[in-house]
């Protein structure tokens, strides 16, 4: 069972406190992996947000720029006792950047403000680059990761009704839609991680293969797939969608 540390942080700018949760135990039966790396549990991405916009002055900061108060500690309960008057900010209006993922313009919303982030920001050291290009990525294949039930044979068992069928279809066309019309800016992005990938000191094989598979290139997933010793299911199953030409993100494990 997930369990989650409740804690504060403090705008730089403005001085407005947020609330806000992280998990500090994680089972795998509350989780789950994506090809491209995504980890989520029940409620939300794992691991705490590193990008924040404070809904009060929509200043954009770094979460290790900030203060942070664990509840843990006794100043927390003095700052979220109603009593003191004090002004705290729910975790839903500032995480995804207060973007609602369950909906089409929510998807689309967050992809938006990623890359107004790289724009913002041109001369961030490489390391932020590179996290901010990742979320990115993980903000594009959201378009198509867990897609409604839309298949024939859940309408034809009763799981669901025809106007939830034809709705889901619906819906889930639309993403597809968009996440086509996006081809130029997500492979841009790709191409940008697969560069960022290789300057680092210690790479993990495995994501460098993910990264070609994702931009199409599957002669050269094929290559580093061909050199990889581990036998474990992800690389079962990248080498299978490579060899199927299959360049969508994947649920691995969950």
């Amino acid at each position: 069972m997930t369990s989650y540390l409740d804690y504060l942080v403090q705008c730089p700018q403005c001085a407005s406190w947020l609330a806000g949760k992280k998990p500090v135990s994680e089972t795998l039966n509350h989780s789950q992996l994506w090809s491209d790396g995504k980890s989520m549990n029940e409620i939300s991405l794992v691991g705490e947000c590193e990008v924040i916009r404070c809904p009060a002055c929509a200043h954009d900061f770094w979460a290790d720029e900030a203060k942070h108060i664990e509840s843990r500690q006794a100043e927390y309960h003095q700052l979220v006792n109603a009593e003191n008057g004090q002004l705290v900010y729910s975790w839903a209006s500032w995480r995804d950047f207060g973007c609602n993922l369950n909906v089409l313009k929510g998807k689309l919303a967050l992809i938006g403000h990623y890359e107004r982030l790289l724009r913002k920001w041109p001369g961030l050291e490489m390391d932020k680059v590179f996290h901010l290009r990742q979320w990115l990525l993980w903000a594009y294949n959201d378009l198509i990761r867990d897609l409604f039930p839309s298949d024939l044979s859940s309408l034809m068992k009763g799981n669901l009704s025809l106007m939830a069928w034809v709705s889901n279809l619906k819906i889930n066309h639309e993403a597809r839609k968009k996440f086509i019309a996006m081809q130029a800016e997500y492979r841009e992005n790709l191409h940008a991680l697969i560069v960022l990938t290789g300057q680092h000191a210690v790479i993990d094989p495995l994501r460098l293969i993910e990264l070609y598979r994702e931009q199409g290139d599957f002669m050269q997933a094929k290559t580093l797939a061909g050199q990889e010793t581990r036998h474990t299911h992800l690389v079962a199953a990248l080498r299978k969608r490579i060899s199927r030409h299959d360049s969508l993100v994947f649920k691995v494990a969950g």
